[in-house]
């Protein structure tokens, strides 16, 4: 289609990965959209199921590299942190934490496969006994990968953007 000049876009099931888990692949995603545009890609089309606080960052994400696909993923972090203030450094710590939780639980793609062998989701997936389907056992599982600790950890860290944001306004 692209050779007789059609304008070709993708539609990907992304948003259902994860669901309304804090699940952000952002520099995976960064790269997934760099090769969609390499390759002729014009748009993006996908249904946002509106979890945008715990995955607003990768929406955010997606939404600028739709309409500026020139920026890198750090530029539209870095934007995205920035309306934060002063809060921002903390704001960026936040998400490379998600980011990084993302990777260790190694959520299953839309096809249900993992990409490393030691995964969180996998590994308590087969530990229960369960089907380990990126839709059906995205709910049960979310309270198993994001436990008390984890959320605390991130808690943490918003609690310090909020501080650093809230210190620039008393002043």
């Amino acid at each position: 289609w692209q050779r007789i000049g059609a304008d070709v876009i993708m539609r990907p099931n992304f948003w259902f990965v994860g669901y309304a888990a804090p699940y952000i692949p952002l520099h995976e995603a960064g790269r997934f959209w760099e090769h969609a545009v390499d390759t002729g890609i014009t748009g993006w089309y996908s249904n946002l199921l509106g979890y945008w606080g715990s995955q607003g960052p990768y929406y955010y994400l997606v939404t600028r590299l739709c309409a500026r696909p020139d920026l890198s993923v750090d530029e539209v972090l870095d934007e995205y942190a920035s309306a934060f203030g002063e809060g921002a450094p903390a704001i960026e710590e936040y998400l490379a934490y998600w980011e990084q939780v993302t990777e260790r639980a190694d959520w299953p793609d839309w096809a249900g496969h993992f990409e490393t062998e030691d995964g969180w989701f996998e590994r308590t997936m087969n530990e229960l006994g369960l089907n380990a389907h990126p839709f059906w056992s995205s709910w049960s599982i979310l309270p198993l990968l994001y436990t008390d600790e984890r959320l605390a950890e991130a808690r943490a860290i918003l609690d310090r953007a909020e501080t650093l944001a809230g210190e620039k306004e008393r002043a």
